[in-house]
């Protein structure tokens, strides 16, 4: 397959407990940025991890104008990057994004690609022995979003381990 799940519309997009392996392009990709609400987009695990990995391009790539929310992600061994979230698109500071225990091993290109208008919260997230970086994280088109980075380790990485730019704290 070019994509192990692919999700183009104009609403709400929640995910649960999903498997993308060995795809020829991203494992799975979300996007929902011509909603006229901005809709959130959910990727949860209830019943153990959604597992991301081997794929072609990212692992998971989700473009949206609403709140993404990332829980309970593992992303390994995909091309570019193992997590890629973009909601910088958003006509407002309100909208942010949430990454909770999660990793991203061994990818390519980054364990993590974020960029967002609004806040960024970071937790219990591991990214290990990636190929350029652990992370790129940027809250840098927001009036005065912040970052926070807890309990998370990035180590091992190619260049840098978190790349962190905001104009908020």
């Amino acid at each position: 397959m070019q994509r192990g799940l692919l999700i183009v519309n104009s609403g709400a997009v929640t995910l649960n407990n999903l498997t993308a392996s060995n795809n020829v392009v991203e494992g799975i990709h979300v996007n929902n940025s011509t909603s006229v609400n901005n809709d959130p987009v959910n990727v949860l695990a209830t019943m153990g991890d959604t597992v991301i990995e081997a794929n072609g391009g990212s692992g998971l790539f989700v473009i949206s104008k609403g709140s993404i929310t990332v829980n309970l992600v593992r992303a390994s061994a995909n091309n570019l990057e193992g997590i890629h979230l973009d909601n910088a698109g958003a006509l407002d500071d309100l909208h942010g994004i949430t990454i909770t225990n999660s990793s991203a091993q061994a990818n390519i290109l980054m364990g993590l690609w974020v960029s967002t208008r609004g806040n960024l919260s970071i937790s219990g997230v591991k990214s290990l022995g990636n190929g350029n970086s652990g992370g790129f994280f940027s809250n840098q088109t927001g009036a005065s979003s912040t970052i926070s980075v807890l309990n998370s380790t990035f180590d091992g990485n190619g260049a840098l381990g978190a790349d962190i730019w905001s104009k908020g704290n």
